[in-house]
């Protein structure tokens, strides 16, 4: 009985391991690179769209995380950007990671911290969004930002 018992374990071990290198296999494959990634620069209508450029918008979709009883807790994407004040006047950008489905409809959004650029300056930036639906998470094609300028 003892031995079937650590078959057992060692076979649901196994499993898991299995599983584990399926996941890194798949998050190899989906690792995003800025072409295949839609930048966006979008801003309120009182604005005009010039005041700023979005030099570079790069995102990497992270390994699942699971709660150890095997569960969804997270989808992660890194996210870098690269943008810069067209204006001569100082700005302030509110932003946000948008996560997009194949029809274009928003499943989820997360917000960047607001970006200060003086005139002509350019500013690098790196986070981390979350998605904490793993329905929504499944549904992802497209990750893009969104910016308001104050």
């Amino acid at each position: 009985m003892d031995n079937q018992r650590k078959i057992k374990e060692l076979e649901e071990r196994v499993e898991q391991l299995e599983n584990l290198v399926n996941e890194i296999i798949e998050w190899s494959q989906n690792v995003t690179v800025a072409s295949q990634v839609k930048t966006d620069n979008e801003v309120n209508d009182s604005v005009s769209d010039d005041l700023f450029q979005v030099i570079s918008f790069d995102v990497k979709k992270k390994p699942t995380e699971k709660f150890n009883s095997g569960g969804f807790l997270a989808q992660e994407y890194a996210w870098k950007l690269k943008v810069k004040n067209l204006c001569s006047n100082k700005i302030s950008l509110f932003g946000e990671v948008v996560f997009q489905d194949c029809d274009g409809f928003d499943l989820d959004s997360s917000s960047m911290n607001t970006i200060e650029l003086a005139s002509g300056a350019t500013s690098s930036e790196t986070g981390i969004a979350r998605i904490m639906d793993q329905g929504k998470a499944a549904d992802v094609a497209e990750v893009s930002c969104r910016f308001n300028v104050y």
